[in-house]
């Protein structure tokens, strides 16, 4: 006697469905008695090789009813896989990043990662290798601790490993400045290292925050353009704070105290000869108020080194000779330099 229904189940011993046919399908004729030698390419509901073991054969019919159930032991000998899993590093500070990668595994296979309570599933290609970047990362309450992950192939020989991973404190940060020597309203750059990998990095100036910047995978930091207040002057403390490590490094810069000085291309002149005014020792960037005799006749912007240049007229005046007085003030820093200038008959 034998069945032939278009769909049916393929059931474990605990009576488990792990393969069901579609609606459509056609299994070959399934006799009722006797013993039946051959190759069982039979692949469960995910898709992968069903492992030997004692089978049901549950065929339904129209009326959804079983109709027959027949015993299959499966005798196959299934490919043997050799698989291995490598960790990308087994000593790390938190907040480095640990990747996988294994060769050997079952093509497209489940893979299961357990670090304490937490699971990750990930599936093998179709060559059986795995590769799973940046799949751990440890936080900083797990430093000075050992920590286990644990690597479980769901179907390639039971493979089953355990690793232990150091996770280290955290060490000292150092900080390098572009000078040691800067004028009110530049700037600086830093160079770090030691911080955690890609935590956020708290900038400050004699206590006020400039900015916040990221460190890198490796935990080395660039910050740019720190820029200085024209009101400082003196020893400067600049100050770095790991959000994440709470690593504190500080160092001190010199900022200059400003004494401007101004020279002038002639000291004795006719009205209406050009004259240039040179001064040097302002603050970087501010604006420079120009004045003769307390009467303004222009401004220019300091460079970066605190220097200006302006070209100008001797004024007319009713006597001759008599002496001006010109002056540059910063705006910014309030710095004043001087020079006396005669004009002549």
């Amino acid at each position: 006697m034998y069945l032939s229904y278009s769909q049916y189940q393929i059931q474990d011993a605990q009576g488990n469905a792990i393969y069901t046919a579609p609606p459509t399908s056609t299994d070959p004729q399934a006799f009722a008695t006797g013993t039946y030698y051959g190759t069982w390419d039979q692949k469960d509901n995910s898709g992968m090789q069903v492992k030997p073991g004692t089978y049901a054969v549950v065929y339904v019919t129209a009326a959804n009813k079983p109709a027959a159930i027949f015993a299959i032991t499966g005798t196959s000998v299934l490919t043997t896989y050799h698989p291995n899993a490598q960790l990308s590093a087994y000593y790390v500070q938190p907040g480095q990043a640990i990747s996988i990668n294994g060769t050997g595994f079952a093509p497209n296979e489940t893979i299961l990662l357990y670090v304490e309570n937490y699971l990750a599933k990930y599936r093998t290609d179709a060559n059986g290798n795995l590769s799973v970047t940046n799949a751990v990362i440890f936080s900083a309450s797990q430093a000075n601790t050992t920590q286990k992950i644990t690597i479980i192939a769901t179907n390639s020989n039971e493979y089953h490993k355990e690793f232990t991973i150091g996770v280290s404190g955290y060490g000292s940060a150092s900080i390098s400045p572009s000078t040691y020597y800067v004028l009110p309203g530049g700037s600086l750059n830093f160079n770090g290292n030691g911080f955690a990998p890609t935590e956020q990095v708290t900038v400050q100036v004699q206590g006020q925050t400039a900015k916040t910047v990221a460190a890198d995978t490796a935990g080395n930091l660039n910050v740019n353009h720190v820029l200085i207040p024209y009101t400082f002057a003196g020893m400067t403390a600049f100050t770095f704070t790991g959000q994440t490590s709470g690593i504190t490094v500080s160092t001190t810069i010199t900022v200059a105290q400003l004494h401007p000085w101004l020279i002038l291309s002639s000291y004795y002149e006719r009205a209406g000869s050009p004259l240039t005014i040179n001064g040097y020792g302002f603050g970087a960037g501010e604006q420079v108020n120009i004045t003769f005799n307390n009467g303004q006749v222009g401004s220019v912007v300091a460079d970066q080194n605190g220097m200006i240049s302006v070209s100008t007229m001797v004024p007319t005046s009713s006597r001759s000779p008599h002496a001006i007085t010109i002056r540059g003030v910063g705006s910014s820093t309030g710095a004043t330099a001087q020079a006396t200038f005669t004009q002549a008959y």
